[in-house]
């Protein structure tokens, strides 16, 4: 009896440990124009200013009036300098308004089958409207032309969120340590009265 107490105190034990997240996934949704962009950027929960090698995977969806274009690391690549990337536990930042020559850049990720592609870029990092940043959404228009759609921007604004868990998936825990508290109550129950 000793033994199964201190295995199921070591089980509860192991379930309230602090869990070490090797990922964190942020939902991506923007639209402009007639182009819009929906899926996740997945990181390395690094915190702070994220180069390229801390987006570990990514699946987005490239919407041109009802023509799909995919973005994944095995249609894609990702492409980024400077330091306008960045991220929280909760969400993705990138800074359009950045005019600093030292830490300005870009964050792309580009179809390498097709001309799909989203790129943010910040306010000197040679984009179309010169001291402004922008968010480019791209998809193909016929075999040798592209179709832009640009939305600028001039602050550090969120450009991915984390999902929130539901109300059940936040309850698991608790469920578990009640119905393991029953468990334990009930067999103390049945050894007394035996």
């Amino acid at each position: 009896m000793y033994k199964i107490n201190k295995l199921l105190l070591a089980g509860v034990a192991a379930l309230m440990a602090p869990q070490i997240a090797h990922a964190t996934v942020y939902d991506l949704s923007d639209s402009i124009g007639t182009l819009s962009v929906t899926g996740t950027i997945t990181t390395d929960s690094n915190v702070g200013n994220l180069q390229t090698s801390d987006i570990t995977t990514w699946n987005l969806i490239v919407n041109s009036l009802g023509t799909v274009y995919s973005l994944t690391p095995s249609t894609s690549t990702v492409f980024g300098f400077g330091q306008d990337l960045s991220a929280t536990a909760t969400s993705l930042y990138f800074n359009f308004g950045d005019t600093n020559p030292l830490t300005q850049g870009s964050f792309s990720i580009t179809s390498s089958t097709s001309s799909a592609s989203i790129t943010f870029a910040s306010a000197l990092s040679g984009n179309f409207y010169p001291g402004q940043g922008q968010i480019t959404l791209t998809a193909p228009k016929g075999a040798l032309f592209a179709f832009s759609q640009i939305e600028t921007l001039n602050t550090s604004q969120s450009v991915a969120s984390v999902a929130v868990p539901g109300p059940i998936a936040g309850a698991g825990l608790p469920a578990l340590l009640g119905l393991l508290g029953l468990g334990l109550l009930y067999r103390r129950q049945r050894s007394l009265s035996v």
